[in-house]
């Protein structure tokens, strides 16, 4: 692992892991901060990270074309956002724990 400290104890790291590369705020050992995760897949996730999950907003980009930008809470599609399939159908709303709401409230 490559790490540079700064003045608020936030690293900026990269490193590989089994599960694929990680660059970006590192801090209590855990991602936190803004960061990209790519999985050897090629999918990848460029957001913001939150003791170690994905929270806050992000996009997270499958392989086969499928893209998901918007908010996250603890690894979860949750709040406002956009999901574009790999045939370029769309559902854009509200999100609660990875679920499309249907609803909008």
């Amino acid at each position: 692992m490559e790490e540079h400290k700064d003045k608020d104890n936030i690293f900026e790291a990269k490193f590989n892991s089994e599960g694929g590369n990680y660059t970006g705020n590192y801090q209590a050992g855990q991602f936190n901060g803004f960061g990209k995760f790519t999985y050897k897949d090629g999918s990848y996730y460029e957001g913001t990270w939150k003791k170690g999950k994905m929270d806050g907003m992000g996009t997270f980009f499958l392989k086969e074309g499928s893209v998901y930008i918007g908010e996250w809470k603890q690894n979860m599609r949750h709040g406002k956002g956009v999901f574009k399939d790999h045939e370029n159908n769309i559902m854009d709303g509200l999100w609660k724990f990875n679920k499309f709401d249907q609803s909008g409230e």
